[in-house]
């Protein structure tokens, strides 16, 4: 029998009970990373873990949230070389979006 191996999170991050995971991922001859974000919480003596969050848990989430952006973007190897986002249009839609507002409220 085959022995199947689990992957791990590249970077895990913790606030508290919230847990994030940075993941790098494979497709054909390009690779890219995820991020998922649960939290943990003791129920029956056993681990359990969710990804619904209530009102005092945001702030937590926030955090970790930012600091998997901060390993992303300072510390991950060429993890946004390789996932180039065009945002050339981002200003236009934005400019669309505040002239339709502004007619919505004339």
């Amino acid at each position: 029998m085959e022995a199947t191996s689990k992957k791990s999170p590249e970077k895990k991050i913790s606030v508290g009970n919230i847990q994030v995971a940075v993941w790098k991922n494979q497709a054909g001859d390009k690779s890219f990373y995820s991020v998922t974000c649960e939290k943990r919480y003791m129920k029956d003596n056993e681990w359990k873990s969710t990804n619904n969050f209530n009102k005092n848990d945001l702030p937590k989430v926030v955090l970790a949230i930012q600091e998997a952006y901060k390993y992303l973007t300072m510390e991950a190897p060429s993890s946004f070389v390789e996932e180039k986002e065009d945002y050339s249009d981002i200003k236009e839609r934005h400019e669309r979006h505040h002239r339709f507002v502004e007619e919505e409220t004339i």
